[in-house]
């Protein structure tokens, strides 16, 4: 498929009334003018299109009268939903409390209640390393969705998708994981529409409501961006999170690149202007909105085309400070200075792909062996004693430290205290040999003086990755090294091992990321094995 042309013109070209080359991934003209080509699809402009609707299945008559006017609009009322205000799973190991409490939610519908506290309860859980009272400032996100309407609809669309994977996940169990890869929503949905057990249809209205109150968030935010106002662009920003997050959380193919591509934007006009008082009340919520827009953005670059690198402009590299601010409870447990590494990475790689300079190849090695070393050398034993001393402080937002349980001494809380240091160093530890895999991957030319080999390096992230069991809370947050030392390994029992983590990983944060992962790996295996002895293992993942 590589270095085929596409048959229209790229939209700068297009405009300018230039003549494409129409190369892939990006046009070349665009490139040599400087300019971030946009790609040959349809440009984002927040107004649904004809493939979004037909994405979008048809409610029965039935489920659509069972909605409840208000936010959720048409959204269908789930199924089991009782009196009570409760979802039950009959038949399965957990039931799904989701107690309607009027207070909390004021004017909004039952059905947008019920996915908010879903959200509140479950989904702001998978966004943060410890989730305490008073530590998560992603709930500060719930008064301000009941302000802007394109916020809270997306809020219900991620928290259905996820209430969706968490229903499939146990309708299907994940000993089938090829149903749960489908390719898109709409087979997915065709699965579960085929089934007919209770699960099975409150996975269905799940899925529906997700998709209904997605379109809804569109059309809201298309509102929001022909009326600009400078104080809600923070705002806005954490709803194009949420869009992100919506594409991760569901199983698709890079449809979460048009959203972090506009993120950028956005966050480069925030590098540019002073948040006001009334802003710093949300201050902490709106540094870890920025925060997770520049995570993905990094990790993004180590997969997708060149665009996504170099659409982070200096201005939202001015904003690696609150990437340092956030550690403390970002979900990812990767230190700053090693998501820097990466990053720089990133665009070394892209400065040298497929140009045969001599000269540039040996500037970009001698770089890619500096950052080598600099990976090498970071200390993530102080890195991790250093959080644990912010952690011990109390909650991230100022509060309190919680109380302990009744019944647990100062020794237990020392214990467990150590205990979550010590895990958060083994993920960083496996971050840093999984950017040295990353450094090694990027430039080839820097394997043979690197002073350590492939193996050595997958070795060292298998060995940190087997102290972070499931039940320990920085589990989730090592799927990119799990998935990196798996790129990298040859060996078919690593590769299984490693692979039933990804699933693990799916079993505690049921994000459709992780078959999306999957899917990648085992074409990466089949490519890899394909070749002759001898042959180069090197080129990007993607």
């Amino acid at each position: 498929m590589h270095g085929r042309k596409v048959a229209v013109s790229c939209h700068n070209c297009s405009r300018r009334r230039l003549r494409c080359d129409r190369s892939k991934p990006g046009c070349n003209k665009c490139t040599a003018s400087g300019l971030d080509c946009p790609g040959y699809g349809r440009i984002l402009t927040w107004v649904e299109g004809a493939s979004a609707k037909a994405k979008r299945p048809r409610q029965r008559s039935n489920e659509a009268g069972a909605g409840a006017a208000g936010a959720a609009g048409a959204v269908s009322q789930p199924a089991g939903h009782t009196a009570a205000g409760s979802l039950i799973a009959s038949g399965t190991n957990a039931a799904l409390p989701i107690s309607v409490r009027e207070s909390r939610f004021g004017h909004v519908d039952d059905v947008t209640r019920l996915y908010m506290e879903h959200f509140e309860n479950r989904v702001c859980k998978d966004l943060i390393s410890h989730d305490h009272p008073g530590s998560n400032p992603f709930r500060q996100l719930i008064p301000l969705a009941l302000e802007h309407p394109f916020l809270l609809h997306i809020l219900v669309a991620t928290s259905a998708l996820h209430l969706f994977n968490t229903l499939h996940r146990t309708a299907l169990t994940i000993a089938q994981p090829h149903l749960l890869v489908a390719s898109d929503t709409n087979h997915r949905l065709g699965i579960v529409t085929n089934s007919e057990g209770p699960v099975d249809q409150l996975s269905k209205t799940a899925l529906t409501n997700a998709l209904a109150a997605k379109h809804r968030a569109i059309c809201s935010l298309r509102t929001a961006l022909a009326q600009p106002d400078d104080g809600n662009r923070e705002v806005i920003l954490a709803a194009i999170l949420f869009f992100i997050n919506f594409e991760l959380i569901d199983v698709g193919n890079g449809g979460w690149q048009p959203h972090l591509r506009g993120a950028g934007r956005l966050m480069a006009l925030l590098g540019q202007v002073q948040r006001s008082g009334s802003q710093m009340a949300n201050g902490l919520l709106f540094d870890v909105v920025i925060s997770d827009c520049l995570i993905y953005h990094i990790l993004g670059s180590t997969l997708s085309p060149a665009w996504l690198t170099a659409s982070i402009t200096h201005q939202v590299l001015d904003l690696f400070p609150i990437l340092e601010r956030t550690e403390p409870y970002s979900y990812l447990c990767c230190p700053t200075a090693l998501l820097k590494i990466i990053l720089a990475t990133s665009q070394l790689s892209v400065s040298v792909l497929g140009n045969p300079d001599p000269a540039l190849l040996a500037e970009a090695t001698a770089s890619a062996l500096a950052l080598l070393n600099e990976a090498l050398t970071l200390d993530t034993h102080a890195w991790a004693v250093k959080l644990g001393h912010h952690h011990q402080k109390g909650g991230m937002d100022g509060s309190p430290k919680p109380k302990p349980n009744p019944g647990t001494t100062d020794t237990d809380a020392g214990a467990a205290s150590s205990s979550s240091s010590s895990s958060r160093e083994h993920v960083a530890s496996a971050h840093r040999s999984a950017a040295c895999l990353y450094i090694l991957q990027a430039v080839p030319s820097a394997r043979a003086s690197g002073g350590v080999s492939i193996d050595e390096l997958v070795a060292d992230v298998l060995g940190h990755l087997g102290r972070v069991g499931p039940g320990d809370a920085h589990f989730k947050a090592t799927s990119w090294p799990t998935f990196v030392a798996a790129a990298e390994t040859r060996d078919p029992a690593t590769r299984a091992w490693l692979l039933g983590r990804l699933l693990a990983v799916w079993r505690v944060c049921p994000w459709g990321y992780i078959f999306t992962a999957v899917g990648m790996l085992r074409r990466m295996w089949a490519v890899r094995d394909a070749r002759t002895v001898g042959e180069s293992d090197f080129g990007r993942w993607s």
